[in-house]
């Protein structure tokens, strides 16, 4: 990315904790401070998503870390899908404000 910092980030990938967790490793620290995170089948356990509680889980620690700002969790009891979640990324002081 070398110059450029990412304004949104979207992690939707293997569907593990794992593919969470590297995601957010790698794209969190080149995110423009109010960027904001979109994780995809990271709520509630649901039949097509078996690993969405641990896919959650691994997003949480980014938030307990505080290293993002959790703002959101969706779910749509009308679909298969367990939901998703979103974020922002903080400035050094924890704070954020909208960066795009």
């Amino acid at each position: 990315l070398q110059t450029h910092l990412c304004d949104l980030v979207v992690v939707d990938g293997d569907h593990s904790a794992a593919g969470v967790r590297s995601d957010l490793k790698y794209f969190l620290p080149v995110s423009r401070p109010g960027a904001f995170v979109f994780a995809d089948d990271c709520g509630p356990y649901s039949k097509d998503v078996r690993r969405a509680p641990q896919m959650k889980a691994a997003y949480m620690e980014y938030v307990e870390s505080k290293e993002m700002i959790s703002v959101a969790n969706y779910a749509n009891p009308r679909t298969p899908s367990p939901g998703f979640v979103e974020g922002l990324v903080p400035d050094k002081d924890g704070k954020y404000k909208l960066g795009i």
